[in-house]
């Protein structure tokens, strides 16, 4: 009777060891799978924050070299949000800051007028 339970018992050890190294493999791949790209992730945030930045500092608005930042800008956040769903949160900070430059545009002392500022609130949201 012992002997049965020593090979029940080795049995239980094996398969408890195999279900250790099971879940290991599982863990591994899983880890793989959502962290591998990450570092594609951090360049287009980093592109995309980079082209909106350039974006808000040309001051020849309008200008090509400010609708080619512009567009840049909405390309690298659709390459940011392709690569994770995570880079949904560089939208959403891209936004808020384009809701700020839209909130000081609403200023009365800048003086623009109402076909302007619809203008400028349609080339800011087409981008997006």
């Amino acid at each position: 009777m012992s002997n049965a339970t020593y090979s029940s018992r080795l049995y239980a050890r094996i398969f408890h060891a195999l279900y250790i190294l099971f879940l290991y493999q599982i863990l591994q791949t899983s880890f793989k799978v959502t962290l591998q790209n990450n570092n594609f992730l951090l360049f287009f945030s980093k592109k995309t924050s980079a082209c909106n930045n350039k974006t808000f500092i040309i001051h020849r608005e309008y200008s090509n070299e400010w609708w080619f930042w512009l567009i840049a800008s909405g390309v690298s956040l659709g390459l940011t949000i392709s690569v994770k769903m995570v880079g949904l949160f560089t939208v959403m900070t891209i936004g808020v800051a384009v809701l700020i430059d839209l909130w000081n545009l609403l200023d009365i002392e800048r003086g623009l007028s109402m076909v302007r500022l619809l203008f400028v609130n349609t080339v800011n949201f087409s981008d997006y």
